[in-house]
């Protein structure tokens, strides 16, 4: 499902008795910042990363964390909406205002290392506590500084042993975030594989 669709699914399946997300499980599906803590919580692999709400504490962590980065809205709605590539502290003064007209669901602003690689989104399905993969896609994005994909091609090629561990570190992030039984978590962003 889309982001757009998360909180309306869990209300509905809340209403109707099936199983499903319950509305904390929802917010931290949509908001980066709090997917993110709890994957920091359960020590799951992810790029080094500070949560900021101005451009001072942007400024900030893009010292701890060192150029390149990517500043992205914590709940945008998706769609790579207000995601950008900073090369410098100038390139963060520039991109700063667009990330923040872009947040929808949250005033914060995820700063996070830069990492080179591939970037897929995988269609997932927990069906008893077990990821399935429905498929996975690669993205291509223009040079330049935004992280929007101008085309998604699938299937991705990445080699077997990549997607086992990619896989299974997915798993334990939708399972670390409450989805266990029949619920799907699709659009699930990976890089370097």
């Amino acid at each position: 499902m889309n982001d757009h669709a998360i909180i309306p699914a869990a209300n509905v399946a809340k209403k109707l008795g099936f199983d499903g997300i319950n509305y904390a499980q929802s917010e931290a599906l949509l908001d980066k910042s709090k997917m993110r803590k709890i994957w920091r919580e359960n020590y799951l692999s992810q790029p080094k990363y500070e949560i900021v709400k101005s451009l001072k504490g942007a400024h900030t962590a893009a010292k701890k964390i060192g150029y390149p980065l990517i500043i992205k809205p914590s709940a945008s709605g998706g769609a790579g909406r207000g995601v950008f590539k900073v090369n410098s502290a100038d390139d963060l003064n520039f991109y700063f205002p667009s990330v923040i007209s872009e947040c929808r669901y949250s005033s914060t602003i995820l700063v996070e290392e830069f990492v080179d690689g591939i970037e897929s989104s995988m269609e997932i399905i927990f069906l008893n506590k077990k990821a399935h993969l429905l498929a996975i896609s690669s993205k291509v994005k223009a040079k330049g500084n935004s992280q929007v994909a101008t085309e998604i091609v699938y299937p991705a090629k990445i080699s077997k042993q990549n997607l086992s561990d990619v896989l299974s570190l997915v798993e334990s992030a939708g399972l670390s975030l409450g989805i266990s039984k029949s619920q799907s978590f699709a659009n699930v962003g990976n890089k370097s594989m």
